[in-house]
């Protein structure tokens, strides 16, 4: 009864539900954006092996970057961190979009590649910040039900990645 309490407390808290729809919507759409890239390589290549490679090819940059991003999310302010990532990203898909338009959709494989590494890292530096900052928005006794429901979408589109990847390698190639 206590947990369902103090998940209808976190609900129910204004900064938290800011921060939750934020992070959530930003991220999402990060995610959507590398899995309709790599599906439009797909389409473009008609190889599933092309396909499997630019959704797994993420995991090298998050690898690498992960311990660096900590320390920068436990120097800087959080809160301009996060900010500053929003930022860089909008602009880079700006200039994606712009690029994109002015070339009549014709992007080079490997600027695809590109795009979506440079998704990746903008995330794994958003991420840090993202699950440090709980504890200065929310109180300390609803830190471990505010992280469940901050990371509740994480596994599925992990999990999705892996399945789409290996259902285009085995099925369609």
């Amino acid at each position: 009864m206590q947990m369902k309490n103090s998940f209808i407390t976190l609900l129910k808290d204004r900064s938290y539900m800011s921060y939750w729809f934020a992070t959530t919507f930003s991220m999402a759409a990060s995610n959507i954006l590398q899995f309709t890239l790599a599906l439009y390589v797909l389409e473009l290549t008609g190889s599933p092996t092309i396909y499997a490679s630019i959704l797994s090819i993420v995991v090298i940059p998050r690898i690498l970057l992960t311990p660096i991003s900590g320390v920068i999310a436990d120097r800087y302010r959080r809160l301009h961190v996060m900010r500053l990532i929003n930022f860089i990203s909008m602009s880079l898909l700006m200039a994606y979009t712009i690029f994109s338009y002015a070339n009549e959709g014709n992007i080079a494989l490997y600027l695809l590649y590109i795009l979506v590494v440079a998704l990746e890292i903008i995330e794994v530096f958003y991420q840090a910040p993202e699950s440090a900052i709980l504890p200065e928005i929310i109180e300390q006794e609803l830190i471990s039900e505010a992280v469940l429901l901050s990371k509740i979408d994480d596994g599925i589109v992990f999990a999705q990645r892996l399945y789409w990847a290996h259902f285009f390698t085995r099925y369609l190639e």
